[in-house]
């Protein structure tokens, strides 16, 4: 039986205490988090539907509008099913990959639906 040493045994009972670049990096963590727009949500048994994965589905529905830098509903209609297409593998809505293909697009933080356009082309490339 091995024995731990007495620093071993030190360190183990110390927490971690966060380096000034630690909180740095939390708090820019934080502060993105409070921007952050919704996710897509995949409706089991619907046969592939899909929602807005928000407490409030207008609210939601805003939200994401405003994420890929537009007031058009038919836009966003178009542009999630063109990520929810480009995401998925097979007939069936992958709700991780549709998700990464949205979260592409919102990070790039569209002004207008030209520039959502673009970073979908991206986030399928």
């Amino acid at each position: 039986m091995k024995m731990a040493t007495p620093e071993a045994q030190d360190a183990a009972a110390k927490p971690y205490q966060p380096t000034p670049a630690d909180a740095e990096a939390f708090k820019a963590y934080m502060a993105a988090r409070k921007k952050a727009a919704p996710r897509l949500k995949v409706v089991p048994g619907a046969k592939g539907a899909v929602t807005i994965d928000y407490p409030d589905k207008a609210f939601g529905q805003i939200a994401l509008l405003k994420a890929v830098g537009t007031s058009d509903d038919d836009f966003l209609a178009g542009l999630l099913k063109q990520l929810i297409n480009a995401g998925s593998q097979g007939p069936n809505a992958d709700e991780s990959g549709t998700n990464f293909m949205l979260a592409v697009v919102k990070g790039v933080e569209p002004r207008d639906q030209v520039e959502a356009m673009l970073a979908a082309q991206m986030a399928a490339s």
